[in-house]
C-alpha cells in the first residue's frame, strides 16, 4: 500500500512511491513525535527516496525533518543544503534568509561562518547594503571567538565587500 505524503507543501494525498521510503514515512507517520526513531525514520526516508530517484519526496521528507525536529543533528547540514538550494535555484532572497535563520538558529555550528558570509554578498547583490553589514558583524563576533585570524579578514573585506559604505572615508 502507498503511503500518503502530507505536508505543508505536498498536495493533499499525493502518494509517495517508493517501497523503501514508503516504509520508513509510514513508520515515521506513526512515531511519537518524541520518539527518538522518528527523526532517524524521515531522514532515512528521504535518502531512500533519494536513491530511487524520487527528488521531491526526498525534498519534502527532509523539509518535514527540518521543520517539526530542527534541534536534530539530522536537520543541519539538510538546512544548510536547504538553503544553498535556494542559492542554486536563483531565490537569492530566500537564500539569504534560509542562511541567516540558519545562524540563528545554530550559531556554533562550523557553516555558519560560511553561510553567513555568503548571506552577506547576497544582500550587497541585492542592494541591502545594512543588511549585508549586518551579515558581516555577526559572522566577525562569531570568529573573534573562536578564530581571531579569520576575523581579521573579514574586518578588513569590508571595504572590498561594502564599497559604498567606506566611500566617505576615501576623502
Amino acid at each position: 500500500s502507498a503511503f500518503i505524503l502530507v505536508s505543508p507543501e505536498a498536495g493533499a494525498g499525493e502518494p509517495a512511491s517508493g517501497a523503501c521510503s514508503a516504509e520508513f514515512l509510514e513508520f515515521h507517520g506513526q512515531a511519537e513525535a518524541r520518539d527518538p526513531k522518528a527523526v532517524e525514520t524521515l531522514h532515512r526516508a528521504a535518502r531512500c527516496a533519494e536513491a530511487a530517484g524520487q527528488p521531491e519526496v526526498a525534498r519534502r521528507a527532509d523539509a518535514l525533518l527540518v521543520e517539526r525536529y530542527p534541534d536534530a543533528a539530522q536537520a543541519r547540514p539538510i538546512f544548510a543544503a536547504q538553503a544553498r538550494g535556494h542559492v542554486t535555484a536563483a531565490r537569492f532572497q530566500q537564500g539569504a534568509e534560509a542562511m541567516e535563520t540558519f545562524a540563528a538558529r545554530y550559531p556554533d555550528d562550523a557553516q555558519t561562518v560560511d553561510l553567513l558570509l555568503e548571506a552577506s554578498r547576497l544582500r550587497r547583490d541585492l542592494g541591502d547594503a545594512r543588511r549585508a553589514a549586518a551579515d558581516l558583524d555577526r559572522a566577525e563576533a562569531i570568529l573573534a571567538r573562536a578564530a581571531a585570524p579569520r576575523a581579521a579578514e573579514v574586518f578588513w573585506s569590508r571595504r572590498e565587500r561594502l564599497p559604498a559604505a567606506y566611500a566617505d572615508d576615501a576623502s
